[in-house]
């Protein structure tokens, strides 16, 4: 009897090690691409789609909060209209400088290659859906 409890148990642990849930991947997790001054041009300024951009660095505690609102908006939205990307302004001094970003945290919402909004400082999720909303003519 002992002989086949140990053998049920071993074989529901291994039941449950195959059966595990896999971590999401990291383009599961987020549908926020990081970009960087070498990329800027391409991932941001060449997209025919509107682009919203979150300047943050580590060190910003509201650039936090601002992360769980683009989190959230980037689900809202359907990627091949609208993209959301983070630019880490500690590593990526060119692009900020670029872009008058002195301040954080900073979005930028970008159509065509063109700067349509700037926001800088900690905002609302709805400010930044409509925003969105009207700059896309939604």
């Amino acid at each position: 009897m002992k002989k086949i409890y140990i053998i049920f148990l071993f074989s529901c642990f291994l039941f449950a090690c195959k059966n595990k849930p896999q971590p999401a991947s990291p383009q599961q997790q987020s549908r926020i691409m990081h970009v960087t001054d070498d990329n800027f041009t391409a991932e941001v300024i060449n997209e025919n789609k509107v682009v919203v951009v979150d300047f943050w660095a580590p060190w910003c505690g509201p650039c936090k909060d601002v992360d769980v609102i683009m989190q959230d908006l980037a689900k809202d939205y359907d990627p091949n209209k609208v993209k959301f990307v983070k630019l880490n302004t500690d590593e990526n001094e060119l692009t900020a400088y670029q872009y008058e970003v002195h301040s954080l945290p900073a979005i930028m919402i970008m159509q065509n290659g063109q700067q349509k909004h700037k926001q800088v400082g900690l905002t609302t999720r709805e400010h930044i859906r409509g925003k969105i909303n009207q700059i896309a003519g939604w």
